[in-house]
């Protein structure tokens, strides 16, 4: 599903539209799926008392390790059983993991969001659209469209719903930077190894479209732009 003018949007990192969007200083946040647990430590420096939720072993331990922030921490759990009482937080963030929950799994993961956060608590999805540079290279070894159209009808249905308010739909661009061929492949399968039979099978064209899609930076890196939507939601 193509979105019209999503490319022309302003390049912005990932952390500033989150701490912008959720002004988290003071605030209990959690971000579900939160991978090695950077925008959890992000959030911690900004004065947030920040949970990161993680179902990978591997990607959990990654988080423990890495520099303590005050503030932050990190559990176990999958975002359909999520291990907080009733109104207890004040956002809750899907951050590029939506789309990673079974579609059967999703609606509930946003029901259990809606448990969890206190009365004019924040639901903040942030989804990479299907499509621009980077999509183009990574769809022949992992095209997620639709899972990703998955995700963003899981969230029109709760905005849809009486419990939210939706505040906002936004978009932005952000930008990967690699410095071959070779770093790009070794980056996409550290994040997903179950990538590499289908990365290797199609290596051929993934090469093609890194030379076609790229474009190099002034430190001769190429980089790949990816069109971004974010969500906003406001339980009531």
């Amino acid at each position: 599903m193509r979105t019209g003018d999503t490319m022309t949007h302003p390049q912005r990192r990932h952390r500033d539209v989150l701490v912008e969007k959720t002004v988290p200083t003071g605030k209990a946040a959690l971000d579900v799926g939160c991978g090695d647990g950077g925008l959890v430590r992000v959030l911690a420096a900004e004065g947030a008392l920040a949970v990161g939720l993680e179902a990978s072993e591997a990607q959990l331990a990654k988080a423990r390790k890495a520099e303590a922030v005050r503030g932050a921490g990190y559990l176990a759990g999958q975002a359909e059983h999520l291990p907080f009482p009733d109104r207890h937080l004040d956002v809750v963030i899907f951050f590029n993991s939506l789309h990673h929950i079974a579609r059967y799994k999703m609606d509930l993961a946003i029901e259990e969001a809606a448990r969890v956060l206190k009365p004019e608590g924040l639901l903040y999805v942030a989804e990479p659209l299907a499509e621009g540079p980077n999509f183009e290279v990574m769809r022949h070894f992992d095209d997620e469209t639709e899972v990703r159209a998955a995700a963003h009808r899981a969230v029109q249905r709760a905005a849809a719903e009486r419990i939210w308010h939706e505040l906002e739909e936004a978009f932005y661009l952000t930008s990967s930077g690699y410095a071959d061929f070779a770093a790009f492949e070794e980056e996409m399968l550290r994040i997903d190894p179950a990538r590499r039979q289908a990365f290797a099978e199609h290596s051929a064209i993934v090469r093609e479209e890194f030379d076609t899609h790229g474009t190099r930076d002034p430190k001769g890196r190429m980089r790949f732009e990816q069109p971004m939507r974010v969500n906003l939601l406001r339980r009531m």
